[in-house]
Formats: structure tokens, C-alpha cells, sequence
């Protein structure tokens, strides 16, 4: 049942979303969670998954791992403002030695990734190979002036944490976010269980292929978990950077995560330039984008990230309400998780 003030045929309607979305066949399984600062309002799943089935969540990895870059951040030891070859001496080759650590966490690095993503390719996954092509990759634009969805920065990042704390970014993370925060279901490599949810139309051809891509423990979307481990992490960032006694970030931290940073910086994309709308590693609500208008009920204030296979988290602090959207289809496109999250905003701004 829905908590007092949480409208409850709105939930019944985003619920009801999912199911009608995966009885249709348009998403093969689905799991769908709303959550407050305090308690899980409704934890539900549908098709061949149980609510505690362990997904890529893909790109959501990537605020994960923002938030663990930026508890070195506010330590000390490293500016948003510093260039990353002042760490990393071989990134700044080739043009790369203005890019910051502001421009890896916004994607307005200009790093080239379909060049970085070519070189990849043609020697499977190796960290050592991946990341010398990264800081052998040119520039696209001057970093800064537009915003261009990069996932090799967070390849970057990671081997920055390496250096500043002598710890692989694996370990870091989760020795200094996970464990503490209880995500204990949720690691760069999936166990060995039957919960653990395959990918449809992944993005590698083969087991080895698989076995190459787990093995890199991508820091841009190689998490798996599960949604009840993103209701903490949910809940960690509505509670101001603490949950369960444990702080992970300081108020004011969070605050430069959640709030939009790409203000008036133009978005490259296939379909033309639109207007980027990102904190940092936190995806942010905007009305115009390479979509059109925007179909979803997102306040300004809300922050959150979407996957490549299909899942979506994301945090409205002016309505006390986390919401986790799981899948498992790479490339989903589909408009269920846009009804759902519609009418789990509207049912949590009658509170």
C-alpha cells in the first residue's frame, strides 16, 4: 500500500504500467520500486524476475561512481577545476592538457570516444590497452564548449583513483560506498546465480566477448544490481549524503552533484545541437532534447541517470521519493518507463 499522502491510484497506475508493458511484450521483464526518504512504498516485479533479481543497471553506474570520485574531492585531494594530466601526465597528450576533472564528471571533455571505441575493439578489453588509447585519443571540440556523452572519461576517473589513493576503483568502491551503504547485491562482477538476469541483444557477440566485458569492470556501466540496493543509494542521497549513520558525501557536496552544471552548453547529437542538461555524473530534467519536449513530470530540483538496458533511477528531493525502473533489454526504447515514472511523481507531489 501506498504511505498516507502518496496518491494511491497514481501508484496503482505507474505499477500498473510495467505489468501492462511486459504482458504486451514490449519489455521483457520489469521491476519497479518507489521509495521515500525512510521506507520502500511498493517493491513489485513482472515477468520471468523476482524483486530481488540482479540486473546490468549499465549507465546508472555511473552517478555511483561520480559520487565515489567525489569523496576525493571534497577531501582534498584533487580540484574540480584541475587538469587531470596534473595526475595523469601521459592524458595530456594530443590537445588534453586543459581537460579537467569538471569536464570528465560533464561530458564536455571533447574526447573522441567513436575513435577510442574503434581502437577497443580490435583488442578486446584489456585496462592497459583501453586506457592508453584513451590518453592517445584527439580532441573533438574545445572542452567546455559542448557536451558530448563519453564513457572512456570514466575510464579516466578510474585510473585517477588509482593514483591518488593506491587502490583499484573496484575496491574503492566498494570498500567506501558500497559495503558501508549495505548495497551488498550490487558489484562490478555478477555472481554465479540464478538471479543474476541475462542481457537480450547485449553488446557483445559472444561468451568471451561477455567474459571481456566483465573482466574491464567498466566504471561507466558495468554495475549489476539489484533495486533494493538502489532504493539505499536512493534514499543515501535524500538524506543529504547519509544513510544509517554512515556519510558518504557532505550536504554541500551533493548539492554541486544535483545541480545542473551544463547550463546554455549545447548537446552533440546524431539528430542535431540541443541544450545539455547534467550535474555532475547526475542526469538533470530539461525540456529540450534530441527527443523533443520532454515526456516526463521531473522537477528541476530531481536528479538520476538512465541505463543502456533500459533501467532508470531517479530522486525528487522536493517530494521525498526515489524511484528504480529494471530491465534487461540492451537498446530499450519504449515509452512504459516514462508512464510509470509520470504517475509516480504526480502521486508523490500530493503529498
Amino acid at each position: 500500500m501506498a504511505r498516507p499522502g502518496l496518491e494511491t491510484s497514481l501508484i496503482e497506475s505507474a505499477f500498473a504500467a510495467v505489468a501492462d508493458g511486459v504482458a504486451k511484450g514490449a519489455l521483457a521483464s520489469g521491476v519497479l520500486a518507489v521509495a521515500t526518504s525512510d521506507e520502500v512504498v511498493r517493491l513489485e516485479a513482472f515477468g520471468p524476475v523476482a524483486t530481488d533479481s540482479i540486473f546490468l543497471i549499465a549507465s546508472i553506474t555511473k552517478p555511483i561512481f561520480a559520487t565515489s570520485v567525489m569523496r576525493l574531492v571534497e577531501r582534498g585531494h584533487v580540484l574540480l577545476n584541475e587538469p587531470i594530466a596534473r595526475h595523469v601526465p601521459e592524458f595530456g597528450a594530443n590537445g588534453k592538457e586543459g581537460v579537467r576533472l569538471w569536464h570528465l564528471l560533464t561530458h564536455t571533455s571533447g574526447l573522441d570516444e567513436a575513435w577510442v571505441l574503434q581502437a577497443r575493439h580490435s583488442e578486446r578489453s584489456r585496462w592497459s590497452s583501453y586506457l592508453e588509447r584513451i590518453c592517445a585519443a584527439p580532441l573533438q571540440f574545445q572542452p567546455g564548449s559542448h557536451y558530448s556523452y563519453c564513457n572512456a572519461s570514466f575510464v579516466v576517473m578510474a585510473d585517477l583513483i588509482q593514483r591518488l589513493t593506491g587502490t583499484d576503483h573496484a575496491t574503492y568502491l566498494r570498500q567506501t560506498m558500497l559495503e558501508p551503504l549495505g548495497m551488498r547485491e550490487t558489484s562490478l562482477t555478477p555472481p554465479d546465480s540464478a538471479r543474476v538476469v541475462p542481457v537480450l541483444d547485449p553488446p557483445w557477440s559472444d561468451e568471451p566477448g561477455k567474459a571481456a566485458w566483465i573482466g574491464l569492470q567498466h566504471p561507466a556501466g558495468g554495475l549489476w544490481s539489484t533495486a533494493a540496493d538502489l532504493v539505499h543509494f536512493g534514499q543515501m542521497l535524500l538524506h543529504d549524503g547519509e544513510l544509517d549513520g554512515y556519510r558518504v558525501l557532505a550536504p554541500a557536496t551533493l548539492r554541486a552533484m544535483s545541480t545542473l552544471q551544463t547550463a546554455g552548453i549545447p548537446s552533440i547529437t546524431g539528430a542535431g545541437e540541443f541544450l545539455a542538461y547534467y550535474g555532475l555524473g547526475f542526469g538533470k530534467a530539461g525540456p529540450d532534447t534530441e527527443r523533443g519536449p520532454s515526456a516526463e513530470l521531473r522537477s528541476p530540483a530531481g536528479f538520476g541517470h538512465s541505463g543502456a538496458t533500459g533501467t532508470y533511477l531517479w530522486v525528487e528531493p522536493e517530494f521525498d521519493l526515489v524511484f528504480v525502473f529494471l530491465t534487461n533489454r540492451w537498446g530499450q526504447e519504449d515509452t512504459t518507463l516514462k508512464r510509470a515514472l509520470n504517475a509516480t511523481i504526480a502521486a508523490a507531489s500530493t503529498s
